[in-house]
């Protein structure tokens, strides 16, 4: 009774109300206006849980998923007439030092306009020297009026919550901590050894929350599968995807966590599907300028494998190496394009499988390639 609000959970930007006919109660979540960088709110409550997984054991706070509108005011539910009629808010938990996912797309966007201002100043960028011809002029055509932006989501509000305390003096892990409570599920960072300089760092890191809102209604891969009905607007969708990633190439940035949940859908004015890629907060700039393994490198049946064990399965020997491109060569493992594109492919074999295809051995090599494990197999390889 003599605690601080936030000491006991209570967080000051969502707001606890009712008012459906069925006496339903959603929450009110406050965010900063993104066009106005902060200087005003924007309120958006909920009105469907679309992503929160379960939670049985103690490995952090997953994300969670909402269909949201927008509302008048904080205490106020009425909605907003001139707003879309819903859009999607998401929430993550990540390291309070870390930048966001709108400024890290902030920061992909300013490397994405220099690369089109090389080639609108006729230069034929490194990027290109394997392309073929058809994709160069794709590629070109996307940096005019910046329809490259076309390919991400849109970032209309967002919030950082409060960040957690640090750990208690003198604390001890459990020895169960780890406990899987379900038969072959792994989280994606378990499994990795770290020295103890890396545990000390990553002990001292501090979480916070960090909620945003998006302009554009999508669903994930996974969500939207039963609508996209024939193969070829599955793959249609999927080339869509191909072609951000090769944006984030472009941009020397890589995503580090294709995934049917990062593949984000919806129908177009013309009736069929299109592709934004999403959850952009693990991406990271290549070659990266630390040598540390990656905390997080993917969701679990979709990690490219070498990120997996860590180590090269394939080394490319080259005597006309320069010392810079030498020291890249021998660059401890690290997630680049390859990898981004080996997770992508993973998916459209799984799409190719489940084509309307009423074949056990098909459904069965699909189920093991989508386990949520990171053991390797035959299938995954």
């Amino acid at each position: 009774m003599f605690a601080e609000p936030l000491s006991v959970g209570i967080d000051p930007s969502i707001n606890r109300v009712s008012g459906s006919s069925e006496g339903l109660v959603s929450y009110v979540y406050a965010l900063d206006d993104k066009d106005s960088g902060g200087s005003r709110q924007r309120y958006f409550r909920t009105l469907d849980v679309l992503y929160s997984p379960p939670q049985t054991l103690i490995t952090g706070r997953a994300t969670r998923v909402w269909e949201a509108q927008e509302v008048r005011a904080f205490d106020d539910p009425t909605p907003v007439e001139a707003a879309p009629s819903t859009v999607i808010m998401r929430e993550v938990w990540t390291d309070a030092s870390a930048k966001t996912e709108s400024e890290i797309q902030f920061d992909i966007f300013a490397d994405l306009n220099s690369f089109g201002q090389r080639l609108s100043n006729g230069v034929d960028p490194e990027q290109f020297l394997d392309f073929e011809p058809d994709l160069k002029t794709h590629i070109k055509d996307l940096f005019v009026d910046e329809k490259y932006k076309e390919y991400f989501l849109t970032v209309i509000g967002e919030c950082k919550g409060p960040v957690n305390r640090p750990p208690v003096p003198g604390y001890e892990e459990g020895a169960d901590i780890f406990h899987f409570s379900r038969p072959g599920y792994i989280p994606a960072n378990v499994g990795q050894k770290f020295s103890s300089a890396m545990r000390e760092d990553i002990e001292r890191r501090y979480q916070q929350s960090y909620r945003l809102v998006y302009k554009e209604h999508c669903y994930s891969l996974n969500d939207f599968e039963p609508s996209l009905g024939l193969l070829p607007d599955a793959f249609a969708v999927l080339s869509d995807c191909l072609i951000a990633l090769v944006l984030l190439y472009c941009a020397g940035w890589v995503h580090r966590d294709i995934s049917p949940g990062n593949i984000l859908l919806w129908r177009g004015v013309d009736g069929q599907p299109r592709c934004k890629i999403g959850d952009l907060e693990y991406a990271k700039k290549f070659p990266p300028s630390s040598t540390l393994p990656d905390i997080k490198t993917g969701t679990a049946g979709f990690i490219p494998v070498e990120m997996v064990y860590k180590h090269h399965f394939y080394t490319v020997v080259q005597e006309d190496l320069t010392e810079e491109d030498d020291k890249i060569a021998n660059w401890p493992l690290q997630h680049h394009f390859q990898h981004d594109a080996e997770s992508l492919c993973k998916r459209k074999i799984l799409d190719t499988m489940k084509a309307g295809v009423d074949d056990e051995p098909a459904n069965s090599t699909s189920k093991r390639i989508r386990a949520q494990s990171l053991a390797r197999t035959f299938e995954r390889t």
